[in-house]
């Protein structure tokens, strides 16, 4: 594990060891709850510039643990209108939300 980080040249990035995740956890919030800042980008989605560091900086005036954004998705053509609203739908499902 944490191959790829130090090959790519960039003093940046560090891979964080940590516990096992327990059963029933998503990476993302066993993560955050251990105390470890993560930021998780699908690697098709280009993000604007100074999208990461508007996150980070929402977190910390909310002292917040965890900010969340979907970004917006272009609709091309009539089967991405068609599906990409279905992913949202079970996304949702699948997924924690407080309350």
């Amino acid at each position: 594990m944490g191959d790829i980080a130090p090959g790519l040249g960039d003093a940046r990035l560090r891979v964080i060891e940590r516990a096992a995740r327990p059963a029933g956890w998503s990476e993302k919030l066993w993560a955050v709850a251990q105390g470890v800042a993560v930021a998780d980008a699908d690697a098709d989605i280009v993000q604007a510039p100074g999208h990461l560091s508007a996150l980070v900086a929402r977190a910390e005036q909310g002292r917040i643990d965890l900010v969340s954004k979907i970004v917006g998705l272009g609709y091309e053509c009539w089967a991405e209108r068609a599906l990409v609203p279905g992913f949202f739908y079970f996304s949702r499902c699948y997924t924690r939300f407080p309350g």
